[in-house]
């Protein structure tokens, strides 16, 4: 190598022509990189679903499921067993599904959408559908406190309501509660019942 290069092989007029600009080279993110991004939005990955009883509401549900919450949740919904003679205290009874939906939709939902268009539902398109901030600027869920405090009782739906899971019960209605349940269960890869589907 002659005096007239650096150790990096490149002519000092070469060199002392780039100043201080740094030297860059673009590069493309590794499959390893690309797999971390597509896992990393997969965890917080929803879906949003129409509400049947109310056409002009869409809500949207997460579809990733935490097992250990997910088995919280059928425990919860456990009927008492029957107290029959002989029967240990701690036997438990029947899972009652729909207290296990219920429980699926409330805990899953991460937002509702309202049809502000102006149209008829049966006209309107998903863009129509916008989310529903509450007042501290978070996405109004089934979970958030303004839901029972603010809707519910807007709605004049009696004093009754006095649960979020009643809430819930109301808002979605009683016979859309098993429907919508399974398909967010279904998207999330679990049976009706919260069990596992098989690969």
């Amino acid at each position: 190598m002659s005096d007239e290069q650096n150790t990096y092989g490149v002519p000092d007029e070469v060199n002392s022509s780039l100043g201080d600009v740094p030297v860059t080279q673009e590069t493309q993110p590794s499959p390893f990189d690309l797999m971390v991004e597509d896992i990393a939005g997969k965890l917080e990955e929803s879906k949003t679903w129409p509400l049947d009883f109310r056409p002009n509401w869409h809500a949207d549900f997460s579809i990733y499921i935490d097992p250990d919450e997910l088995e919280q949740m059928r425990e919860a919904s456990r009927k008492p067993a029957p107290n029959r003679a002989g029967r240990r205290g701690n036997q438990k009874g029947e899972i009652d599904l729909f207290r296990l939906h219920r429980a699926v939709l409330q805990n899953q939902n991460t937002g509702l959408r309202f049809n502000l268009s102006g149209k008829p539902a049966d006209e309107a398109t998903d863009e129509d559908y916008q989310p529903i901030k509450a007042s501290d600027g978070h996405p109004l869920t089934f979970t958030h406190p303004e839901f029972l405090e603010r809707v519910v009782q807007k709605a004049d739906w009696g004093k009754d309501i006095t649960t979020t899971y009643e809430a819930v019960e109301k808002f979605i209605g009683p016979g859309y509660i098993a429907g919508l349940a399974t398909a967010v269960l279904e998207a999330a890869g679990f049976g009706i019942s919260a069990e596992p589907l098989d690969p």
